[in-house]
């Protein structure tokens, strides 16, 4: 970090003048926020202290989607699917939990931002934790279906609290040039509750929130969609015939697409910001953040595609594995892109962004989960999810290109936000 001169003009754009501003210690980037002389402030933290709150939230933000995965596979046994299975009832009925599991953790996460905003976010992250360990236990204690439905719907609201939440966390300790890299407190408690409460619906009226919000939706749905279907066909015992063993070691595939994604997150959205910066006469806006997605998109759907076709036509599993881990790579590239989009639109409301943005890939999953099994059956999983990636193209036209090209015109019209 060092101090330069920059030159600015006033309001009248008739005087400029320098004033001293902090830099990275390229001196190529402007600190945003500047840092203050608190050292009570987030920004002002140690590194380390920074890293392992990072650490600690990263960690917890993994918790909702791990739970949800284990419910799609546990559904398996569950059900009259196989002899013997747990409760015996059909595995369209099972699924009903996960349905359950999954509209809460959106729901969840709206209300993750509202009560943090009165009661601050260690609070809400401490206590929303140690109720997801104990509604854990309890889904694992149940020994009807009724009763694991229900802790597994709990579990979906509290459980999302790191996922929900962690934009703010990034926002408070990360200066806005280390958003992408970090995209996964600071407001004094008792802030006034009417407005903490209707926080997060003053935000989603903002046009670039609605247009990344309805993205989303018809984006991420697919991978909930994938996890829910692959794990019915690979277990079938007229296809693959998988032992729970099988599957467990198959979704090291989307685990290992992950983190392949998240390492090459780091080269592709410096790149994206280099070339427009290139191209936009070194200005940086935050429309610069969605060139990622269409790459991404062509990666998504060549997936989708290739697990429609190799289900259908019963390829080997290792290709359905690979083909899954190219949308989930592609999917990272996506996720990191629109949140670290809609961040840097309203910096101001970093966990009210965050909050809709994880309820965008709640809802479309959980309304996808009620049919995608059933469709899959009676129409074949290669035109399936053919349509499904037609969506994801779609859904790139119908809501990131008016994004790319007139989101600063729709930020400039409504203003930013105020609570």
């Amino acid at each position: 970090m060092k101090t330069s001169e920059v030159e600015f003009t006033n309001s009248n754009g008739n005087e400029r003048y320098p004033r001293a501003l902090k830099t990275t210690p390229d001196g190529t980037s402007l600190l945003q926020p500047q840092l203050s002389d608190d050292q009570n402030d987030p920004l002002n933290w140690p590194k380390a202290q920074k890293m392992l709150i990072l650490l600690v939230v990263s960690v917890t933000a993994f918790l909702p989607d791990f739970g949800s995965s284990m419910g799609a596979v546990t559904s398996v046994v569950q059900s009259n699917l196989r002899p013997g299975g747990t409760w015996d009832i059909p595995q369209t009925v099972v699924n009903h939990s996960l349905v359950g599991n999954l509209f809460m953790l959106g729901a969840g996460g709206i209300a993750v931002v509202s009560l943090s905003a009165y009661f601050g976010r260690a609070p809400i992250m401490f206590w929303f934790l140690i109720v997801t360990v104990c509604t854990a236990a309890w889904c694992g204690a149940a020994t009807t279906f009724p009763s694991f439905m229900a802790a597994r719907i709990v579990n979906g609201f509290f459980a999302t609290v790191g996922q929900a939440g962690g934009l703010m966390f990034i926002n408070d300790m990360f200066f806005f040039h280390d958003h992408p890299y970090r995209t996964v407190a600071k407001p004094p408690p008792g802030d006034n509750s009417l407005a903490s409460d209707s926080a997060p619906f003053s935000v989603i009226v903002k046009l670039p929130v609605l247009l990344s919000f309805g993205y989303y939706i018809f984006t991420f749905a697919w991978v909930i969609g994938l996890n829910t279907q692959i794990s019915v066909f690979l277990t079938n015992p007229k296809l693959y015939n998988f032992s729970d063993k099988d599957i467990g070691l198959f979704y090291f595939a989307p685990i290992i697409a992950t983190i392949l994604g998240e390492l090459a997150g780091h080269w592709i959205h410096d790149f994206a910001g280099e070339i427009y910066r290139r191209y936009h006469a070194g200005r940086f806006e935050p429309e610069a953040r969605l060139l990622p997605i269409y790459p991404a998109t062509l990666i998504m759907i060549l997936g989708i595609v290739l697990v429609g076709v190799g289900l259908q036509r019963v390829w080997h599993y290792m290709l359905i594995a690979v083909s899954m881990g190219l949308f989930v790579f592609g999917i990272m590239i996506v996720t990191t892109a629109i949140n670290a989009y809609v961040l840097d639109c309203y910096p101001e409301a970093p966990g009210e962004v965050s909050a809709w943005i994880n309820a965008g890939r709640t809802v479309g999953g959980f309304i996808l989960t009620y049919f995608e099994v059933v469709w899959a059956e009676t129409e074949g999983t290669q035109k399936t999810l053919g349509i499904q990636a037609a969506i994801v193209l779609s859904a790139v036209f119908v809501f990131v290109v008016p994004l790319q090209v007139w989101g600063s015109w729709m930020r400039g019209l409504q203003k930013r936000i105020e609570f």
